[in-house]
């Protein structure tokens, strides 16, 4: 940018503090909007041009009542947190900082942690009402990085911090982020060419996509995040997805409309070394924004924890996947049940990590009741035969016994006949998801994860359940029906 020149003191002084505030910006970070369509002229500092350049929207879903469905969080500044009197940094050895500044957070690692007013176990609306009183305006931070083993490649990143996250998981403060990856070697160079792909974080993973691709929205050239309601992971559209990581839990996010389209500011964050000392020294923190909790309830690292933040091209390589697994629309009676036991078993996983004494309370009533059950019960006498006669529940279960001891050669034949029977439908099932585009969810539930383990077992069982129930039901009624008539089945004659 060209600043005319006067030959009176006024122009030099404003000269001067014009390269000041420019200096200032270029090595602490700046404060950049997209420039109005056709602007002539753009920010002196690459790094703030290329950020403003491609500040993607936010599709948040509405909230249409304080308190109620959709998303109640915006991304807020670090600084509508930090010097809060209800705010507390806490230490290893019991320190306790109140009002943290960014000078306190600086150089602290992990064993600190912050510390909001609320409970994020049994969070009721208190963090929506005070995060809403913050009065932040949705802001993220844009940061420019070279992955050291590609140096011919630059990321810019736009980083989200959202102040709970209310999904199956619950904790404190949490860290999302959209990449975009050029081939560059700086930001001036990438001011130049269009990006190669972009990439938005979901939970510990991130789906990749090419510049330019159909999956991608934009509006006026801009891309257009569609952040889950609750969890904040990045997706590419409206829609419902399968989402899984094994330090967030799994269950299903919900990106769907309708939606607040939000423009937020963006703020540069310094290239280099992580500053310790001045307005970014909270960047230099690696310990927990968030309080720390039980299992995947924990607050969140930052940034400069991530791998992305200094290896971005690695980050893609090593936890990209080509697209997100999304669910049907409309929803199914697969999908539906997924989504409903994933979200009530995670909860009653968190109400047991925040009242233990309640739910093991529960638990040993229901264990009181089933041992009452059981003793309530007569298991004798067992009597296979005939099948037309009355029985306790513990006699249906003594007579079964009995009567599988007594040909369970015949037994051991109708099983295999089902266990076969299974195999060949879990070979269908699969097939039927490969050639329908399910293939994606290995890339979304790694097979030995547990919520790989978990959504195999209940795909395994809707697909296979059915055919080896048939199997084995009927081959044992047949069994039984012919026993009664007094014949002496064998296997041919009952398969």
């Amino acid at each position: 940018m060209t600043v005319p020149q006067r030959r009176d003191g006024r122009g030099r002084t404003a000269a001067a503090v014009l390269a000041l505030v420019l200096a200032l910006a270029g090595t602490c970070g700046v404060l950049a909007r997209p420039a109005p369509a056709g602007a002539a002229e753009t920010p002196s500092d690459p790094a703030a041009a290329l950020a403003a350049k491609y500040l993607p929207l936010l599709a948040v879903q509405r909230q249409p009542a304080p308190c109620g469905d959709g998303e109640p969080y915006r991304p807020v500044p670090v600084t509508a947190v930090l010097g809060r009197d209800d705010v507390v940094l806490l230490g290893p050895a019991g320190e306790r900082i109140a009002a943290p500044t960014a000078a306190d957070l600086a150089g602290k690692g992990p064993g600190w942690n912050l510390d909001y007013p609320g409970r994020p176990l049994s969070p009721g609306c208190d963090y929506e009402t005070w995060g809403r009183g913050l009065g932040a305006t949705p802001t993220v931070y844009a940061h420019v990085v070279v992955d050291p083993d590609e140096p011919d490649r630059v990321a810019l990143q736009y980083w989200s911090f959202w102040v709970f996250n209310d999904w199956n998981n619950r904790h404190e403060g949490d860290w999302e982020m959209v990449q975009f990856l050029f081939d560059a070697p700086d930001a001036a160079g990438a001011l130049a060419v269009e990006p190669l792909e972009i990439g938005v974080s979901q939970h510990e993973g991130v789906e990749r996509a090419p510049w330019g691709s159909s999956r991608l929205t934009t509006r006026d050239g801009r891309l257009v995040v569609f952040p889950s309601a609750g969890s904040h992971a990045g997706y590419t559209a409206a829609r419902t997805w399968f989402g899984a990581d094994a330090q967030s839990g799994f269950g299903c996010d919900d990106s769907r409309g309708p939606h607040d389209l939000l423009d937020p500011d963006v703020v540069v964050l310094p290239s280099g070394d992580v500053p310790t000392t001045g307005p970014f020294a909270w960047l230099s923190f690696t310990g927990r924004w968030g309080e720390r909790a039980p299992s995947f309830n924990n607050g969140p690292t930052g940034p400069n924890d991530k791998l992305q933040w200094t290896r971005p091209v690695a980050w893609f390589d090593e936890k990209g996947r080509s697209s997100a697994v999304s669910l049907p629309a409309g929803g199914s009676p697969v999908t539906d049940l997924f989504c409903s036991a994933s979200t009530k078993g995670s909860l009653l996983f968190v109400k047991l990590l925040d009242q233990p004494v309640l739910v093991g309370g529960l638990l040993v009533a229901l264990i009181g009741a089933l041992v009452v059950a059981i003793r309530r019960t007569r298991f004798r006498p067992s009597t296979p035969l005939p099948v037309a006669v009355p029985r306790r529940a513990g006699q249906l279960l003594s007579s079964a016994v009995a009567l599988a001891r007594r040909r369970w050669r015949l037994f051991a034949v109708i099983g295999a006949v089902a266990v076969a029977a299974g195999l060949v439908g879990d070979l269908i099932g699969d097939l039927v998801l490969q050639v329908s585009g399910g293939a994606t969810l290995a890339d979304e539930f790694g097979s030995a994860s547990a919520p790989g383990a978990v959504l195999s077992s209940l795909i395994s069982g809707l697909v296979v359940g059915p055919v080896v129930a048939f199997v084995g039901v009927a081959g044992t009624a047949v069994v039984l029906a012919l026993r009664t008539e007094g014949a002496n089945p064998r296997a041919r004659d009952v398969l």
